[in-house]
């Protein structure tokens, strides 16, 4: 298995979107939007909701891209923002 290893076409991907490439961060977007509207959906309940805390996610990865270190999974990354974008919205939607 290669658990922990990230696929060379990820880490690409990556390096390309930190030098400020939007089309490798609009293949990035293309390739994890699913998951994390899954995410999103199990978390909020509310396909609209999920898909307003999945655009902020994307936003919010795109401003911090250069922090993340390509030779890492991104998968993980965009999960745990689009959580704490979940858990944000969530918060902001009982008030």
């Amino acid at each position: 298995m290669n658990k922990g290893r990230v696929p060379t076409w990820e880490s690409h991907l990556v390096r390309r979107a930190t030098q400020g490439e939007l089309i490798a961060f609009e293949i990035i977007v293309d390739t994890y939007r699913p998951t994390l509207m899954a995410l999103a959906v199990r978390k909020l309940r509310n396909a609209d909701d999920a898909n307003d805390a999945v655009q902020e996610t994307f936003v919010k990865a795109f401003r911090a891209i250069r922090t993340l270190n390509p030779d890492r999974p991104i998968r993980p990354w965009l999960a745990r923002i689009c959580t704490n974008c979940c858990i944000d919205f969530a918060r902001s939607r009982r008030r």
